[in-house]
């Protein structure tokens, strides 16, 4: 009777089991997927029991699904230093494909027209003139605070500056410093 393989270390790298998916990184779920699809035994050469192929296509499946999971821009933000800064930003719902969309409607805006909306937009979100205003002076002052010539540029060449939600973010982060630095909540 033939002994089946437990195939504990193949010659690709692939060995069953293997570390917990979810606990993995990128470029590790990456090289053992390449490992599995690279084993020739998962290529159906060589003698594999029935039940062995079958764990490596359920754990490649694993990997996959793991791998479409990932959020680059995360990656990206916890490489710079600024996981809060971007988590900040996808809770309100400003992501890569917004601001480029956002881009674009920049890029193809009349500028009167433009200031004209971007002011309407405030004051409506805001309740009036005067809200609207004092948002503002608050999102400008975090910004001369805290923002850098890149980030400065980065708002002004997105049309960033120019979103409500963009202007109460700031304004809520402006609030909150203020109450920090008085002592409050």
């Amino acid at each position: 009777m033939g002994e089946e393989s437990t195939n504990q270390g193949s010659s690709s790298g692939w060995s069953e089991g293997g570390p917990d998916v979810s606990e993995m990184e990128g470029d590790a779920v990456s090289a053992e997927i390449r490992a599995i699809e690279q084993d020739p035994s998962f290529a159906g050469e060589g003698l594999m029991p029935w039940q062995k192929r079958q764990g490596m296509f359920k754990r490649r499946d694993q990997l996959y699904n793991h791998e479409s999971r990932r959020d680059p821009g995360k990656e990206a933000a916890l490489e710079l230093g600024l996981e809060g800064m971007y988590d900040t930003l996808k809770k309100a719902n400003i992501t890569p494909e917004s601001i480029r969309a956002e881009q674009q409607a920049f890029k193809d805006r009349d500028l009167d027209e433009q200031m004209a909306k971007s002011r309407h937009e405030l004051e409506f979100k805001f309740g009036s003139k005067d809200e609207a205003d004092r948002h503002l002076k608050v999102a400008k002052d975090v910004l001369k605070r805290f923002g850098t010539q890149d980030d400065l540029y980065f708002i002004d060449e997105t049309g960033l500056g120019n979103d409500p939600d963009f202007i109460e973010l700031l304004s809520r982060l402006g609030k909150k410093l203020e109450n920090a630095r008085r002592g409050g909540k």
